[in-house]
């Protein structure tokens, strides 16, 4: 009989060639691993009785099987970790892996029936109850998909950068009645010349683009994401609906794009908060002179209505100045259009003490 420690190890070195192998795209090769090393994890925390190493293993077991993509073991493993006497760190972790969990299950189709071109979004957080959601949380995140695959089919069709389509040129979405549990539609992304040319039918790679690409953002892999949309408008675009999209951590914690593949779910669980989406690096300001002296700023007050007028916006602060801020096409488009009227966080960079120019909007929630 193995030791706990034996075991562990063994747990470990499995998730560690898992890491390896989804890191180099072999994803099928890793889900076997991360399961075995879940496996061999919670044998070794099902035989330990001492806290806190109890409630660590437990955790460790049930991030292996969130991994694993064995939701039901996820969820087993966190609670039998709770129901020891973590430290309240390790509690915390826990409880954050069940959430994961639970949510990865509402993700999940659960047996529904979806069409090469549809896709399921799914919302959960303290904003969603049994049969119920507020509609301000949710109507946003469904907007935002629509504008995304939107933009994500003018990009792929090579057409440049504009207004948004008032009829989504040939692209019409339709969403199903809401789900309960999370809050869960269907979106079907319907295309006018489908019927007349079958050939042209490319919905499916719009949806897989919108998906890989959500993907890489959550991941942090902010220089990839900028590879797969190399134009600075669309990708601009492509962040300020992601940031809409994406959870703010309390009345939305998770946000779920999932679409079916070959009988295989491919999906997106985004978890990285929206206010940790920043839509334009200071880096990435573009100023006549590479000597120019840039200061960050922020700016707290009522974005005026309408002011997005060759690429600038006006900001009337506390103290009733008006600031002028400096925007591109897409920002002005797509970004801060929503947040006409209302009270907001704006970062921006000063250059030479004078022009402001934008980094991110935020709603001001004082």
């Amino acid at each position: 009989m193995n030791t706990i420690r034996e075991l562990h190890q063994q747990a470990m070195a499995m998730a560690d060639q898992a890491f390896i192998n989804r890191h180099h795209g072999l994803h099928d090769q890793a889900i076997k691993q991360f399961q075995e090393a879940y496996r061999l994890e919670f044998k070794a925390a099902q035989q330990t009785t001492k806290e806190p190493g109890r409630s660590i293993l437990h955790r460790s077991a049930a991030t292996l099987a969130l991994h694993g993509q064995l939701f039901p073991e996820a969820e087993k493993a966190a609670v039998l970790g709770l129901s020891g006497n973590p430290p309240p760190d390790i509690a915390d972790e826990l409880r954050d892996v069940f959430e994961k969990a639970n949510f990865y299950r509402h993700l999940s189709l659960q047996g529904l029936e979806l069409n090469p071109n549809e896709v399921q979004m799914s919302i959960v957080g303290n904003a969603i109850a049994q049969g119920m959601a507020q509609i301000d949380d949710v109507l946003i995140r469904v907007q935002s998909l629509e504008k995304l695959i939107v933009r994500t089919a003018q990009r792929i069709h090579k057409k440049p950068y504009g207004k948004m389509p008032t009829h989504n040129q040939g692209f019409n979405l339709f969403m199903s009645p809401p789900r309960s549990g999370s809050f869960a539609v269907t979106l079907r992304v319907g295309h006018t010349r489908q019927e007349m040319f079958p050939e042209m039918d490319d919905r499916q790679r719009i949806i897989d683009e919108v998906i890989f690409n959500l993907s890489l953002l959550n991941e942090n892999k902010i220089e990839a994401l900028r590879s797969a949309i190399p134009e600075k408008a669309y990708f601009e675009s492509f962040l300020g609906f992601a940031k809409n999209m994406a959870p703010d951590g309390d009345h939305v914690r998770m946000v779920g794009v999932t679409a079916l593949r070959k009988g295989e779910e491919v999906s997106v669980g985004l978890s990285v908060i929206n206010k940790n989406i920043k839509l334009v690096m200071e880096e990435d300001i573009e100023t006549s002179n590479t000597d120019e002296a840039k200061e960050t700023v922020q700016i707290i007050g009522y974005l005026m209505v309408g002011n997005a007028i060759k690429n600038k916006i006006q900001v009337v602060d506390g103290s009733n100045k008006k600031h002028t801020i400096e925007v591109s096409e897409a920002i002005a488009e797509d970004v801060v259009r929503p947040y006409f009227g209302r009270s907001v966080i704006i970062d921006a960079v000063r250059v030479n003490g004078k022009k402001l120019m934008f980094r991110d909007i935020n709603p001001d929630e004082t």
